[in-house]
């Protein structure tokens, strides 16, 4: 103990060694800022720690007054007189100095040979303790000059160790008896000599270590099964049985070979300590099976870092979800409820989900499509398992076009491979989903206290479910609802891991740094998940049928028309929504165009719409105006020497040219399209006649020479 600064420190070693204070929870408090375990370094001693006094709890005070203090607090300790002769000192006074510091010279007399080190240190102080009290109260007894025969200075002793007994001695009472006849004997036993029955005691001192030994010390009945490798066999063997017989059998049929072949019997005791010996424990865990928590124990296991930004992994898997079943979709029985989650590894945050009645390649997809969708980017890693359908052409196409663009691809087969999200199915169960009425508990294999619902609970849900129309949109409903409760809800709330993060998963996710994503481009998504057919381009538009239904999207784009129109073109869209589709080239992931689709335009009836009908007119204008404008841009910088000149020139400005007058010949003749739409636009504003009419005349005038001049022919 030491006063730095008028405050009081306590050695760490001290508090572990002689006040019985596990060091791990001494160390897990100083270093996580807690304010009971307060802490500095030894000035004197850099190596050490001083553990704060008047920070401690009440009762780590209690124990440190009890067990250094005789009592009294740190600084009301009275001042012993240095010059003071331990002969001076009473029986209690002298037990203390040697139970805080006089034991330590015993030590090196108790080798013990333990395979746990932190116990077998604790045995060897134990031991040496035990002897320093028993060497003490025979040197006191000497010094003193009273009879062996006085009860009195054993009586002293057990008095002043009771209260703190299990604070010097704390794994056990076998070291030190604490009955003053067998303490008694055990001072006698080192000063004078042993005493056997009907004897007189032997005049001549046993040491120590033979006085204060381990218990069972020398026992030899045990060594003779140890070389019996045999009887080991026959252990081994019925514990290592698939029928995972208790210890108790495997004791009865191991001495029943025994009797039977005239080997020496083992007692109960002797097969129980072998089957629990960290060998056989280690060599027979393939009792459970190679799978399960039992089994997992003794398995080698590989610490991993978490990963430092979100999107750095996603994990996908499925279950069911613990509702009551609901009726199937034919009315016909019942079905249960799955989930697909994409869980991001640092923030926990749920980034794509998709519901189904089976777990199947569809519902991945989806969910893949959902996580695209909402974050905007590919992960730098996704761990997948071998889901039903995960060879399918189908999610093979969509994995290889993911891998394509950077992501890493992770098919594990082992739950631990994707361990976070299967803690997460956990989370979402005990947390979320027990709190909703439609929860029926956990999987029959839990063996959780609370892992599941009363018979009677269930039978009364069930009725009032059917009742309600449970059905698998109220389900998925319901399980969307727990999972966006999760998303929402602090860590805090329910985490003793985080219990001082103030934030839910949806934050840390949008809050973190994505250095390592990948950034999803506006085509990206038609080129991992939409599906594709080739339509030929045709009159300025596509079309093609899903469903027995026709799908039109008209194109206005000149440059795709002057390269595409007659041609093939790959057309990839969402079967669920196709109101948008996007062009590729056959073959490739070369993005060309976006279209919407054409709503088809009513001209009759009370939902006829002339004012769509006119914007699109319009539209279809601006786009001939634009490429008459193209056209002339060719003619104004076509040479007549092209023209004139045919196959002696460049080909490719002769068939230019040649193109070019054609269409300046055919429009010349009137039958230019800004022409026909008038009309066309003319007509369809006017009602559909009852009675043919009329024609008009048209007379022909003679304005020009030009028998091609458009202006020639007018109506009047």
């Amino acid at each position: 103990m030491k006063l730095i600064s008028d405050i009081s420190y306590i050695a760490l070693s001290d508090l572990v060694e002689l006040c019985g204070i596990e060091s791990d929870t001494i160390e897990r408090g100083y270093r996580r800022g807690s304010k009971q375990w307060q802490s500095i370094a030894d000035p004197d001693d850099r190596r050490k720690r001083l553990i704060r006094y008047d920070t401690m709890a009440d009762r780590y005070k209690g124990i440190v007054r009890r067990v250094l203090c005789n009592g009294f607090e740190p600084g009301e300790i009275p001042a012993q007189t240095e010059g003071q002769l331990l002969s001076e000192r009473s029986l209690p006074e002298r037990l203390q100095l040697v139970c805080i510091e006089g034991y330590k010279q015993y030590i090196g007399l108790y080798p013990v040979e333990l395979s746990d080190a932190k116990h077998r240190q604790k045995t060897q102080i134990a031991l040496a303790r035990a002897a320093a009290i028993v060497e003490t109260i025979g040197r006191y007894v000497i010094e003193t000059g009273q009879d062996w025969r006085d009860y009195t200075p054993y009586e002293q002793a057990i008095e002043w160790l009771t209260p703190d007994y299990d604070q010097y001695f704390p794994i056990g009472h076998q070291y030190l008896p604490m009955e003053v006849k067998n303490l008694k004997e055990r001072v006698l036993m080192r000063y004078i000599g042993k005493k056997e029955k009907g004897q007189e005691r032997e005049q001549v001192p046993m040491p120590i270590t033979e006085v204060i030994r381990l218990p069972r010390q020398g026992n030899q009945n045990r060594d003779l099964y140890s070389d019996d490798q045999e009887l080991l066999s026959w252990v081994v063997q019925a514990r290592m049985s698939g029928q995972n017989y208790t210890d108790a059998h495997v004791a009865r049929k191991v001495q029943q070979v025994c009797q039977l072949t005239g080997k020496p019997v083992p007692s109960d005791r002797w097969v129980t300590k072998l089957l629990q010996s960290p060998k056989i424990r280690q060599l027979t865990t393939g009792r459970w099976g190679n799978e399960g928590g039992r089994a997992a124990v003794y398995q080698h296991y590989h610490s991993f870092k978490r990963a430092m930004y979100a999107g750095d992994c996603w994990q996908v898997d499925a279950t069911r979800i613990n509702f009551v079943e609901h009726k199937a979709f034919d009315g016909k029985g019942t079905q249960f409820l799955f989930i697909v989650a994409i869980r991001d590894v640092y923030s926990g945050d749920i980034v794509g989900v998709d519901f189904g009645v089976t777990e199947n390649r569809w519902t991945y997809v989806n969910a893949f499509k959902m996580a695209v969708n909402v974050t905007g980017h590919l992960p730098h890693t996704l761990v997948y398992d071998r889901f039903p359908g995960h060879l399918t052409d189908e999610i093979q196409a969509v994995l290889n076009r993911m891998e394509a663009k950077g992501v890493k691809m992770v098919c594990t087969h082992n739950a631990q491979g994707k361990a976070a999200v299967e803690r997460w199915f956990d989370t979402l169960q005990t947390v979320f989903l027990a709190q909703s009425r439609y929860y029926y508990g956990q999987g029959i294999r839990s063996t959780r206290p609370s892992a599941h619902r009363s018979a009677t609970y269930l039978d009364k849900l069930r009725k009032e479910a059917t009742k309600e129309g449970w059905d698998f949109d109220k389900a998925w409903q319901e399980a969307w609802r727990c999972v966006e409760v999760y998303r929402h809800t602090q860590l805090s709330e329910y985490s003793k891991q985080h219990k001082r993060l103030e934030l839910t998963p949806a934050q840390l996710y949008e809050q973190s740094e994505k250095p390592h994503v990948i950034e999803v481009q506006s085509w990206w998504v038609a080129e991992l998940f939409w599906l594709e057919k080739e339509v030929t381009v045709l009159r300025n538009q596509i079309k093609f049928t899903v469903d027995h239904q026709e799908y039109v999207y008209q194109i206005f784009d000149k440059e795709f028309l002057y390269q595409y129109s007659g041609k093939k073109v790959a057309v990839r869209y969402d079967d669920t929504d196709l109101d948008r589709v996007m062009l590729f080239v056959p073959g490739t992931d070369q993005f060309l165009l976006d279209l919407e689709e054409t709503k088809r335009i009513a001209i009759h009836g009370p939902n006829a719409d002339s004012e769509e009908l006119g914007r699109r007119m319009a539209q279809v204008k601006r786009f001939e105006v634009e490429k008459e404008a193209d056209l002339k841009g060719i003619l104004t910088n076509t040479s007549d020497i092209d023209l004139m000149l045919g196959s002696k020139t460049d080909k490719a400005a002769s068939i230019a040219a040649e193109s070019a007058m054609t269409r300046v010949v055919y429009d010349s003749m009137g039958a230019t399209m800004t022409a026909k739409l008038k009309r066309q636009a003319k007509a369809a504003s006017k009602p559909s006649p009852t009675v043919k009419p009329i024609p008009k005349k048209v007379i022909p005038t003679a304005l020009d020479d030009d028998p091609y001049d458009p202006n020639k022919y007018v109506r009047y």
